[in-house]
């Protein structure tokens, strides 16, 4: 900034140096205080708040939150993590918190929900993706007395246990409809999560189920072609067989000395019926369309997000303390 002519157009006698702009962002990052006054003064106490977790590369030695994380394996960079709630009503970011870049999303939320609490957020409706469902976090929710909608990941036991056992009847005309312009089955229950039962909403999207389906057999196929009739060999085949992929759907045989391979239907249907089907549980007495229309509005956040994260990233990347982080996004989320 100070090679350009912004100083001069603005006629501001500044020293723009990057020395000073990291003293600069260091002093608006400690002053805790005026951020606790912007975040409670932007989320209203009925909001419908939308929050999302994202990393940062990060080439800082002195921050502690710098640390490794889920993407050090691809990047080779330690990382942080910046915490973003987005407010459904105003459209809006209204808060912000940076987390040790070695924090799981899951781990995030229980700190999130005591600081709302501090800014006397009591009957907000959280909308969250499916990486902050665990137990624990739907019963602090609970306790706390905040609304939710997230998505239930089909490894939980009870729900893939509704997911098969309304797998035929949401087929039926009775419980399909059109949501924007597609066919939608829709399957309204409850689930127990926890010590917890909390309505649940399962949702079958008819053109989804067909495009992974169809994506499923071409790979099968592709497997087939490439597998039957190989040399065995065994460091390959133990490979396929502990992979969580369409590899599942083949049983693989060693017959004479070459790798033969035979369909698990078992496998393809228990595929199939997760195929374009999501369950959302929530507080929400609302109709089903509507539960769907807001929790999907997500998709514009997130938009909004990546957005903000650009803005912020490469200047992050290089600052030396955690001070200089906040204040920067402090600024962004100002401007």
């Amino acid at each position: 900034m100070d090679e350009s002519a912004l100083p001069e157009m603005l006629k501001i006698d500044i020293d723009f140096s990057s020395q000073y702009l990291s003293r600069f962002l260091s002093d608006l990052g400690k002053n805790s205080r005026m951020r606790y006054k912007m975040f409670s003064s932007l989320i209203d106490n009925d909001d419908v708040l939308i929050y999302d977790l994202t990393a940062f590369d990060s080439l800082s030695k002195a921050n502690e939150y710098v640390e490794h994380g889920r993407n050090y394996k691809k990047t080779n960079t330690a990382q942080m993590n910046l915490g973003l709630v987005h407010s459904f009503d105003s459209d809006l970011p209204v808060y912000y918190k940076i987390f040790p870049g070695s924090i799981k999303d899951v781990s995030t939320l229980s700190n999130l929900l005591s600081e709302l609490k501090e800014f006397g957020i009591r009957n907000s409706h959280m909308l969250l993706d499916r990486g902050f469902f665990s137990e624990s976090n739907i019963s602090l929710m609970i306790i706390h007395g905040l609304e939710f909608t997230i998505p239930v990941p089909m490894s939980y036991k009870a729900a893939s246990e509704l997911a098969d056992s309304c797998c035929e009847e949401i087929k039926t005309s009775e419980r399909t409809d059109l949501f924007k312009g597609h066919r939608i089955g829709r399957y309204k229950s409850s689930i127990q999560v926890g010590k917890n039962s909390v309505r649940s909403i399962v949702y079958h999207y008819r053109q989804k189920e067909e495009e992974r389906g169809d994506a499923l057999y071409e790979r099968i196929q592709e497997l087939e072609k490439y597998l039957n009739g190989k040399k065995w060999d065994e460091k390959l085949v133990n490979e396929m067989r502990s992979s969580k992929s369409a590899a599942e759907c083949l049983k693989i045989s060693n017959e004479n000395g070459k790798i033969k391979t035979e369909r698990n239907y078992d496998a393809i249907d228990n595929f199939l019926n997760r195929y374009g089907r999501m369950i959302l549980i929530t507080t929400s007495d609302e109709p089903w369309d509507v539960v769907l229309s807001r929790y999907r509005h997500r998709n514009d956040a997130e938009e909004e997000f990546r957005m903000l994260k650009s803005s912020i990233d490469g200047g992050v990347k290089y600052l030396s303390s955690k001070e200089s982080v906040e204040g920067c996004c402090t600024l962004n989320l100002l401007l």
